[in-house]
């Protein structure tokens, strides 16, 4: 497992100490963490966005103002891998807006096809998030 922050921060084994040091910075810089068990495994937090993704499909979770407990509440059950994370918000598929490709009539296709079509898809992830801080950091300014 993997803690990272906006700052540049972070460990590859973190503990709850860990997260809660991550989640100052969080709430401090504005900024964003990602507490990752893999590529495409991880929970990532955003202000009032909390996203997961795992098993190949993308949730999102957005709080009207900003809940650290809550956040802080996820990380832990996550890191502790417990699964009680899941069950603690209503989380929202929305594998389809970060890959509209992404359906589930693409069954047929053999793993070979999908897998060429998904492999570059931690690198989308990655831009997808710096574009939507950026924006975020432009539009508080």
């Amino acid at each position: 497992m993997e803690l990272t922050t906006e700052s540049g921060w972070g460990t590859k084994s973190p503990g709850p100490r860990d997260i809660e040091r991550a989640l100052g910075e969080l709430w401090r810089e504005d900024g964003f963490l990602i507490l990752a068990r893999a590529d495409e495994d991880y929970v990532q937090a955003v202000d009032c966005t909390i996203e997961y993704r795992q098993n190949g499909r993308h949730y999102r979770y957005e709080t009207p103002e900003p809940d650290p407990e809550l956040v802080r509440s996820i990380l832990l059950s996550y890191q502790a891998d417990d699964d009680q994370w899941k069950a603690m918000v209503a989380w929202e598929d929305v594998t389809t807006e970060f890959f509209p490709r992404h359906r589930q009539d693409h069954a047929y296709e053999s793993g070979d096809d999908r897998s060429r079509r998904m492999s570059g898809v931690p690198i989308v992830i990655i831009i997808a998030v710096v574009v939507a801080v950026g924006a975020w950091i432009v539009s508080r300014m």
